[in-house]
């Protein structure tokens, strides 16, 4: 086990496995010749500040709400080394083999029409929701053979699970994390959202950032803090964006850009009191 100078455990030894930071004296050394003018330019450049006080992003002026928060929540500049546009290391997924159930489910997406995710609908109810939509599984590969095994169900399965529609329920819960938080504002009425787009953006209002589910009054919620995926056959799951504060699906915590599965009823909390309700809806 390595410890980043954030005083992170780290699993690999020359980054941070947790936030991305280089680990000194354990990776490879670089000569001056090798680094970019562009990133010797950018870690001689200190953060410049905002009026009141808060450090901008150098790459793209965004404020840096926390001194704590180790990267650009808008561009990924690293704070701490100065490096511009360097965020954390992506998730490693290995490349499908031809006959995998990943490459078959990506033939069969290249040969559906451009508007198959969203067909004619004549019936939809919560009942109708296909049993393949499983409650969520941030095992490896178990998303990945949920969605192998919806891709050979039979005509009228499929049918079904194309006509699932989503709409999402953002509530303020004071208890979300078990102990009251006395900063929650009571009395803040629900809010819907009906999912027509195959990509859906949650994030804190209110910023420079362009968000379909604006989130109001929860500081803890990043700019950009999850985004909902729609796929082909009426799936939905659920991707965090490396948020500052990290996501909850029925109150286990996901991994930030790892694809977790929902279904209908399912829970996601996020920032400090914010809770959303995932619903399969009606559209006859």
């Amino acid at each position: 086990m390595f410890t980043c100078p954030a005083n992170h455990p780290s699993e690999t030894p020359e980054f941070c496995s947790v936030c991305g930071l280089e680990i000194p004296g354990t990776a490879p050394t670089t000569s001056t010749s090798e680094v970019s003018g562009s990133v010797i330019e950018a870690q001689l450049v200190a953060p410049p500040t905002a009026g009141d006080g808060r450090q901008r992003c150098p790459d793209c002026a965004a404020p840096r709400d926390n001194d704590q928060h180790v990267f650009c929540e808008v561009c990924g500049y690293n704070f701490v080394t100065r490096v511009a546009g360097s965020g954390p290391p992506r998730p490693y997924v290995p490349a499908p083999t031809a006959n995998s159930p990943s490459a078959e489910l990506a033939k069969s997406l290249d040969k559906a029409p451009a508007d198959s995710a969203y067909p004619a609908v004549e019936s939809a109810t919560p009942a109708s929701v296909p049993t393949w939509l499983s409650p969520p599984s941030n095992v490896p590969g178990e998303l990945e053979r949920q969605t192998s095994a919806a891709s050979v169900h039979s005509d009228s399965t499929a049918a079904s699970a194309a006509a699932a529609r989503w709409e999402l329920t953002l509530t303020v819960d004071a208890d979300l994390y078990g102990t009251p938080n006395p900063d929650a504002p009571a009395g803040q009425p629900p809010r819907k959202f009906r999912l027509f787009d195959r990509e859906t953006m949650i994030g804190r209002a209110g910023t420079d950032v362009r968000v379909q589910v604006p989130v109001h009054g929860d500081a803890g919620v990043s700019r950009r803090h999850v985004l909902l995926i729609q796929g082909p056959r009426g799936s939905l799951v659920l991707r965090d964006l490396n948020s500052a504060n990290g996501t909850r699906v029925d109150g286990v915590d996901v991994l930030p850009g790892v694809d977790t599965l929902l279904h209908d009823g399912a829970v996601i909390a996020l920032g400090a009191w914010t809770s959303i309700i995932i619903r399969a809806i009606d559209v006859s």
